[in-house]
This record gives structure tokens, C-alpha cells and sequence, in this order.
């Protein structure tokens, strides 16, 4: 039994010092990044901008996204609540040009993160060419250092246009 203990002991402190590394490196990251992701899908422009504005919809084709509800627009604007991980996220729809360009931002407040995401869309050879540039804020030192040294903070992005992509397809 003693073992035991011993190697409970220290599996816990091996966490405990890795969450106090990652902290210390999160600390000196910025609290604010900007990254862009493109691809080029193939298909026509008005059937993309379909499927990226259906935001119920995307719940057939967006991997973890499990519900989506529409709430009572704020200002004029659209405004949705995504279920994805352990906390839901409320995004406005603050820029919508047909066809074009969408933009969406988080507005929970106290989250572990918030930010927009800019969705262009253009004509190209093979369809149409996507951009989606992410402006995100992650507070949490911890979150900050694992993000950048794990995923990178265009995984969401790439996940969301590979997703995309597939479903037009």
C-alpha cells in the first residue's frame, strides 16, 4: 500500500509542477492573438455562405458542436448560443455582408476566452476561397501556454474549415 501512496504522491506532483511551468510560460505570452486560416472549397459562394450562416445547421457537420439556440437579438443583431465543451458560448453576429463577409463575436463575459472570428468568402478557380482571421483573448495564463504549445491557435480554425470543407464536398 505504500507504494501506492507513493506514486499517487507523485503523479500529483508532477502535475503540480507542470501546471506551475505552464503558468509561468502562459504569463509571458500575449493575452491577445490574431491567426488566419484559408482554404479553398469546392464550391460555389452562395452554397458555402449558406452553410456557414445556417448556425443550427452546423450541428450536422461541426465536430463537438452538439446545440445551437437562437436568442433575442441584441441591437439589431443575431445572437446564438453554441454548445461546444463544458460551457456554452454566446456569439453575436456583428458584421453580415451577403455572400461576403461575417463576422461573429463572443460576448460572455468572465469566460475563459473571448474574441471575433472574420469569415470572408471570394470566388476562386476552384469555388471559393475562405478566410477566417480569429482575434481571440485567452485569459488564463495555463490555457494560454497549452493552447500555443499544443494545438496552436488556428486548430479551431483549421478543425472548422477541414469540417467545412468535407461537408461541401
Amino acid at each position: 500500500m505504500t507504494i501506492v501512496l507513493w506514486v499517487v504522491v507523485a503523479v500529483f506532483a508532477l502535475l503540480l509542477v507542470l501546471a506551475a511551468v505552464a503558468y509561468v510560460l502562459g504569463t509571458r505570452m500575449p493575452v491577445e492573438h490574431t491567426t488566419t486560416v484559408e482554404a479553398e472549397i469546392a464550391a460555389p459562394v452562395a452554397r458555402v455562405w449558406a452553410a456557414v450562416t445556417d448556425f443550427a445547421g452546423q450541428t450536422a457537420w461541426l465536430p463537438g458542436l452538439r446545440r445551437v439556440e437562437r436568442l433575442p437579438d441584441r441591437d439589431g443583431h443575431e445572437v446564438w448560443r453554441e454548445h461546444v465543451g463544458p460551457r456554452p458560448i454566446t456569439l453575436v453576429v456583428t458584421e453580415r455582408v451577403e455572400g461576403r463577409r461575417l463576422v461573429r463575436t463572443i460576448v460572455d463575459e468572465g469566460g475563459p476566452f473571448s474574441g471575433r472570428w472574420d469569415l470572408v468568402l471570394a470566388p476562386c478557380a476552384v469555388g471559393t476561397r475562405v478566410t477566417v482571421t480569429e482575434h481571440g483573448n485567452v485569459r488564463s495564463p495555463i490555457a494560454r501556454c497549452v493552447m500555443a504549445k499544443t494545438f496552436g491557435f488556428d486548430w479551431f480554425l483549421r478543425r472548422y474549415l477541414g469540417a467545412l470543407s468535407k461537408h461541401l464536398a
